[in-house]
Parts: C-alpha cells; structure tokens; sequence
C-alpha cells in the first residue's frame, strides 16, 4: 500500500525530467542535422567554451529577471546596471589589488545597491515599472559616463583578475549560484513570498505579504545576479566601456528567450532549472547560427521569432488544456448517449 504512491512519485518525476530534457534535446538535433547538411560542424572542442559561456552569462541575466518579469515588473535599467556594476566594482578592486574573486564581489556587491536603489524609486514614485526602469536606465547609464573621466574600466594585461571565466571557476560559480537560487526561491519565506506575489498580488497582500519591502529585495537581487553576467563579459573582453542612449537594453533582452523557456518549463520542474534549461537552448540555437554563419542582424530576427513563438506557447497553454478537456467531455457524453463520436 505504501510503494504504490512512491512508483507514481517517481513515474511523475522521470516524465517530467523528459519533458524538460527533450527541448534541448530537440534543438541540439535539428541544428545538428541542419549543419550536417550544410557541410558545417555545430559544436567542436574549440567553439565549446563559447557555448558554455554564452550559457552562464544569459543564464545571470535571465535569473536575474526572473525576480521581477513574472509579477509584472518590466525592469529596463538591467543593461546599465550590469554596466555600471561592472565599471564601479571592477575599478575599486583594481584599486585596492584585489584578484578574480574579489573583482566578483565587488562588482556583486554594487549591483545589489543598484538594483535597491532602482527597487527603492519604483516604491516611492509609485509610477508603472516600465517607466521608472526606463528613467533609472538613463540615470545609470549617465553615470556610466561621468564616472572615472568617462573611461569605464580595461583589465587587459591583468589576468589574475580575469580568470573566472576559466575553467573551472566559470562551472564552479555557475552551479553554486544555481544552487542558491534554488534554496531561496523554493526553501525560504522571502521565495514564498516571491512566487505568491509572482501568481496574484491582490490574494498575497491581502495575506499579509509586505509587497514594497519584497519587491525592493527582488529588484536587489536582480542586480546581484545580473552583476555576475557583467563580471563574465568583463573578464572575456577585459573592459567595460560607459553607454548611453538607452543603449544597454539590448543586453536585457538576451535573457528573455531562456526566461520565457523557464516559464513554460517550470510546471515541470521549478522556475530556476526551468532557466538554466532555456539558457542551454538559447545558446545552443546561438551557437547553430553562428556556424551556419548567419549575419548578426539574421539572427537577432530569428531569435526574436523564436521568443515570440515560446510566448504565444506559454500564453495559450491553459487554452489548449480547456480545449483537450472540452474535447473529451464532449466524447464522453457522445458514448454516454450511444450516439456515434465524431
């Protein structure tokens, strides 16, 4: 009597890792087959530690979104805070001597104090997201360029300082930023607090959920994370230029395919495996154009498709369930009648 429940427990969880393994799985194969039949090779040893990085550093951002996209909160000014984290956090650890590690923190540090400032603006001003994100963007970005004479921040020559994305510090960071989010997002009262808000605000606050106080926690986390990205381009390309112009947005949405992927996965899994599973289709589909070779202005077009197709998927999946069911009863009351179903 006790195993029968323990057999469908675990039933459960082998169709649902299947589920969630056979999107990249899908992907992985049709490039495969493409570029088999395009006479280009998808993923070698050399190209591999791209692909690893363009996993983790869309992997931060779209975790770091996750904090605030699902409850609403459109946070524009993610760009230039991963900037601007980079600049501050990477010229005081250049100052004080600091390696890899402490470059880390810094930058980590800076982007929770942005992210709560960006937090601390939406509650006060109590305007919609959308327009204070796009309003702290050009604050941030400003002082992108006013700080350090405008020059931002060059590491190159400094490579004690750039080895995080070297193996196997890059896989070290990624799977024990990964595992903290897990814990709190699933295993702690402000994740409670987070994904009730996330499912119906109204209900939550309505339960006694201080709203304000966890959407400042989560616009500060959101910088936290998404800092970690901006440490990941930094020690690739050893500088971080100021930007301007609302220029930084293109970096925010790196992180929405994996995001929506997330999503649509996460009633399969949790909402943060559901993320790093979106990342690895992302950068394996990123990985496929480049070596189809495909221009840069191609692939954002196909991207944006794919986003668009995941979203119309995520949105409509409760339509299709209503139609299945409907469908069924319909069958159903057919057979109930003795009338032939159709």
């Amino acid at each position: 009597m006790v195993k029968a429940p323990a057999r469908g427990h675990v039933r459960k969880l082998l169709k649902n890792t299947a589920v969630c393994l056979s999107v990249p799985a899908a992907v992985f194969i049709i490039f495969q087959v493409v570029c088999i039949a395009t006479g280009n090779e998808y993923i070698s040893r050399e190209t591999f530690r791209n692909f690893v990085f363009d996993v983790f550093k869309i992997g931060f951002i779209a975790w770091g979104l996750s904090f605030n996209v699902p409850a609403g909160r459109f946070d524009f000014s993610v760009g230039a805070t991963i900037c601007l984290a980079a600049i501050i956090g990477g010229n005081v650890a250049s100052a004080l001597g600091l390696g890899a590690v402490g470059l880390l923190v810094c930058c980590v540090v800076v982007g929770a104090v942005l992210g709560a400032v960006s937090g601390g603006a939406y509650v006060l001003l109590r305007l919609p997201a959308m327009v204070v994100s796009l309003g702290m963007a050009l604050i941030l970005e400003a002082f992108s360029y006013m700080l350090y004479g405008g020059g931002g921040i060059v590491l190159i020559g400094e490579p004690h300082m750039l080895s995080m994305i070297q193996a196997p510090w890059l896989y070290i960071l990624g799977v024990g930023v990964f595992v903290i989010l897990v814990v709190v997002a699933n295993y702690s009262r402000f994740g409670y607090s987070w994904r009730a808000l996330s499912s119906g605000q109204s209900v939550t606050v309505q339960m006694g959920v201080n709203e304000k106080a966890n959407a400042v926690v989560c616009y500060s986390l959101c910088g936290a994370v998404t800092a970690i990205a901006g440490v990941l381009i930094l020690s690739k390309t050893g500088t971080q230029r100021p930007v301007l112009g609302l220029t930084s947005i293109p970096l925010m949405f790196q992180g929405f395919l994996p995001l929506f992927v997330g999503m649509a996965l996460a009633r399969y899994s949790e909402v943060i495996t559901g993320i790093l599973i979106g990342a690895v289709v992302t950068g394996l589909i990123n990985q496929g154009f480049a070596a189809l070779g495909l221009p840069l202005a191609a692939q954002s077009i196909l991207n944006a498709v794919i986003w668009l197709g995941f979203v119309v998927v995520a949105v409509n999946q409760g339509k299709l369930g209503e139609f299945k069911a409907a469908r069924g009863w319909r069958k159903s009351v057919a057979g109930s009648d003795g009338r032939p179903q159709q």
